[in-house]
């Protein structure tokens, strides 16, 4: 299992996230045909396969934040939102994937 230890100018990212700045990015796109959730799930695993960087989990050693990589499937909600990021909803990643009706939404941390 891969671990990288945040440098301190991420880890202001980190730690300056609150109720009013998270710290998170969304891409929403609008499709002319209704979004599938089958080839939604492919493209997702097969994007998560060719950036790795992004299938990683967020995790306290001793007094460092560090990145683990995280082999859970990135969670897809049917609905407006994400799963929140970081949490057991969201398989503990910190990218999360919505979808409704024409429209799909990426959240993400950097």
């Amino acid at each position: 299992m891969s671990v990288t230890k945040l440098a301190p100018v991420s880890l202001a990212m980190f730690y300056g996230a609150n109720r009013d700045f998270a710290n998170a990015f969304s891409v929403r796109v609008t499709l002319k045909n209704p979004v599938e959730p089958e080839p939604l799930r492919r493209a997702l695993d097969k994007a998560m396969t060719r950036y790795p960087y992004f299938a990683v989990r967020l995790k306290i050693q001793g007094e460092a934040l560090v990145l683990e990589d995280n082999s859970l499937p990135v969670s897809i909600v049917k609905g407006p939102e994400p799963a929140k990021l970081n949490t057991a909803q969201s398989n503990y990643h910190l990218v999360g994937v919505s979808y409704e009706r024409t429209r799909a939404r990426w959240k993400f941390t950097m």
